[in-house]
């Protein structure tokens, strides 16, 4: 009865703090110091909001907004034959298409900027591990599978970790830092194995697909092209 009363509330608390943003983490942290230390939470959505959140998912939002407005002006705009929708949409996937062609430049041709860039990204996840691993169980939950996945370690090598909770609880590094062995991974093994990390790996990966990913890459162009074409046609034919 009692954990049927306390799911209950959580699930109140998680309703009426969904739409404060400002307050929801500090609020949920005071929630969780008021329950026994043995006890077993899960809040489900309203646990999303005591954890550190990676700003792809803002990202993935946004982008996922974008297509649905863009497929919204352009089905109604061909079938109401609305000029206004029409050219929106025009004028939506061609900025889409000019930020493509943009990045791929500064990829190609401004190489330093480029790896300037990847720097401050190294950077800023390396910082990250070393203050959340081991800690955030989402964080920690993502690395591994991420390492599991690509036979890596951290992001650039094992001394990403060093300084880390992880570290600093088991005094071991993670076992896909050292891969010929199963057990507790210490730092004489993996400065010897020296496993490369995952930024490495996923570079690693799309070298072995370049073919594949310039397929694609050119596929969405066409299509992108092919969009604003039958926009401006269906533009210009509105009213005759």
């Amino acid at each position: 009865m009692a954990v049927k009363s306390l799911n209950t509330s959580l699930t109140l608390y998680t309703l009426q703090t969904r739409f404060s943003p400002v307050h929801r983490t500090k609020s949920c942290q005071n929630v969780l110091q008021g329950l026994p230390q043995d006890y077993d939470v899960h809040l489900q959505w309203g646990d999303l909001s005591c954890r550190w959140c990676d700003p792809g998912c803002y990202l993935l939002i946004a982008v996922g907004a974008i297509l649905a407005i863009m497929g919204f002006l352009g089905c109604c705009g061909a079938i109401t034959e609305s000029k206004c929708m029409l050219l929106t949409f025009f004028i939506i996937v061609l900025l889409i298409f000019i930020a493509e062609v943009a990045g791929a430049i500064v990829v190609f041709v401004f190489q330093p900027l480029a790896k300037e860039l990847l720097q401050k990204v190294s950077d800023s996840f390396v910082l990250t591990i070393r203050e959340n691993y081991g800690e955030e169980k989402t964080f920690t939950s993502l690395m591994n599978d991420t390492m599991t996945e690509l036979k890596c370690c951290g992001f650039n090598n094992y001394t990403d970790f060093d300084g880390s909770p992880f570290l600093k609880n088991t005094s071991h590094y993670p076992v896909t830092c050292c891969l010929e062995t199963s057990t507790a991974c210490s730092l004489t093994e993996a400065s010897e194995q020296e496993v490369k990390g995952c930024f490495d790996a996923i570079l690693d990966l799309l070298e072995d697909n370049a073919a594949l990913l310039g397929g694609v890459a050119l596929g969405i162009a066409a299509l992108e092209i092919a969009a604003m074409v039958v926009s401006m046609v269906l533009y210009n034919n509105v009213g005759k």
